[in-house]
């Protein structure tokens, strides 16, 4: 199953609550309308527009990298 359609399913099968709105963001229309809006046609091309060149990346992360960074995290959280 895709991001996009857990996100879909989440939004659909709970009643909208303040925070689920805040933290999920427009969909959908709501989502076209803001790009229509703000005269761009992709959320890619809104994150070129307010996303810092210096702090812009064109690739993931790659995913051991990711895992490694949060188990070295998670070790620093557990009690000693």
């Amino acid at each position: 199953m895709s991001f996009k359609s857990l996100l879909s399913r989440a939004v659909s099968d709970n009643a909208p609550t303040p925070f689920t709105r805040r933290h999920l963001g427009p969909v959908g229309g709501e989502q076209r309308a803001m790009l229509a809006t703000l005269g761009l046609d992709s959320l890619d091309a809104l994150a070129a527009d307010v996303v810092p060149p210096a702090i812009r990346r064109d690739a993931f992360t790659p995913l051991w990298f990711a895992l490694f960074g949060l188990t070295l995290f998670l070790g620093w959280l557990k009690p000693q």
